[in-house]
Order: structure tokens, then sequence, then C-alpha cells
């Protein structure tokens, strides 16, 4: 009884110093490594290798760059996200319909004047939003994560 008291009591004083909880930064999650990205307001980080780049260092390079089935994370890293390719806008049918002509977009559906546009793959989802908005249009560009896929 001696000796499981005297293991239990040296057990309670060594766990801080092996668990090393004394600082807060320990207990912290490390940033996701990636190129940083604006969607809808939000930040994420394209999960991407990102080459050594002297405009990068500098803070001259283009603006980041998106394409359907990329990967993206939360600030955090711990919810990930792939770009859709889809893009939401609220506009009328003959604007819809000239813009889709337009720019290469497939109308999926229309809602109540909420039109669900489908990109292609090869275009560049940020710069095609962009265009939408300059064009008028309240637009989302939609991006799914595990939990919220549709199925």
């Amino acid at each position: 009884m001696k000796i499981k008291t005297i293991l239990l009591v040296s057990a309670l004083f060594s766990a801080p110093s092996i668990a090393d909880v004394s600082s807060p930064e320990n207990l912290t999650f490390e940033r996701p490594q990636g190129e940083s990205v604006m969607v809808n307001g939000q930040a994420f980080v394209k999960q991407a290798p990102q080459p050594f780049s002297l405009k990068r260092l500098f803070g001259i390079e283009a603006a980041p760059t998106l394409y359907a089935g990329e990967l993206l994370s939360d600030a955090s890293g711990l919810v990930s996200y792939e770009a859709s390719g889809l893009i939401l806008a609220r506009t009328d049918e003959e604007t819809a319909k000239r813009l889709a002509k337009q720019h290469g977009l497939t109308i999926v559906s229309n809602v109540g004047g909420i039109f669900v546009f489908d990109a292609p793959a090869s275009e560049e989802l940020l710069a095609l939003n962009a265009a939408l908005q300059t064009a008028g249009l309240n637009t989302q560009l939609e991006i799914f994560s595990e939990k919220m896929k549709p199925e």
C-alpha cells in the first residue's frame, strides 16, 4: 500500500513536467501552410505547396487563384473545404443567360431569381466571381466541406 501511495504522489507531481503544459503556447495548433485566399469575405488557406518566390517575399506577387476541385482549409486548419466551381447569383433570366454565354458558364438551376452557374474546370473562380460582381450581380462562390457536401 505504501508503494502505491508513493507512486501515485510521484506521478501527480511529475505530470506537469511530463506534459509540459506550463506554457499556453504549447497547446496551440500550428497554422496551416499555403496561400491565403479570400472567398465570400472569409479567409481560407489554399492547401498547395508553394515554391520559394522572391516576388512573394517582397509582396509584389499576383493575386491568388482558385480553380474547381482545389482544397482549402479554414484559418485553424481543422476543417477542409473543396471549391465546387458553382456560383450563386441573384438576377433576372435574361441577364443570367447573357452572362452565362459571355463567360462560358452553364446554368444549373433557377429558383426564385437565384441562379446556380457551373464554371468550367479550367476557369479561375475568383476572377470570374469578380467579373460577375462588376457586371452588377450579387454572387457567392460555393465551397463544400465534408459536413456540408450535397448528396
